[in-house]
């Protein structure tokens, strides 16, 4: 949904505006929460977005049980730089929020690995 989001984004609403402009239309910018940067939170290379972290997570600790994996996937969050994105909070041990553009979605990692 948030890649969706964004293509929407990208083709409808900016490449509207960018064309207007370009065009030398008079148009006054309508505001709009560009998806990028949660886009960038869950599939990002660097830093290592959500579900980069967890494909690692899952692959080296492959051998101890899954709600230990689990934990481990939160701490690895809040060790990266991907809690410096403003769309996560991390919420204890084993739960999250991220802000996406329809609102807030709280995740339990429960099972996750």
């Amino acid at each position: 949904n948030e890649k969706l989001q964004q293509i929407f984004i990208e083709l409808t609403i900016k490449g509207e505006q960018r064309e207007y402009h370009q065009q030398g239309l008079p148009w006054r910018d309508v505001p709009f929460f560009d998806n990028q940067i949660v886009c960038t939170l869950i599939e990002g290379a660097n830093p290592p977005g959500l579900m980069r972290v967890l494909d690692d997570t899952c692959r080296s600790l492959h051998a101890v049980d899954s709600r230990t994996m689990d934990d481990n996937f939160v701490a690895k969050i809040q060790g990266t730089g991907i809690k410096n994105n403003p769309h996560i909070e991390c919420r204890g041990l084993g739960m999250f929020t991220i802000h996406h553009y329809a609102g807030d979605v709280q995740y339990n990692v429960d099972g996750f690995c």
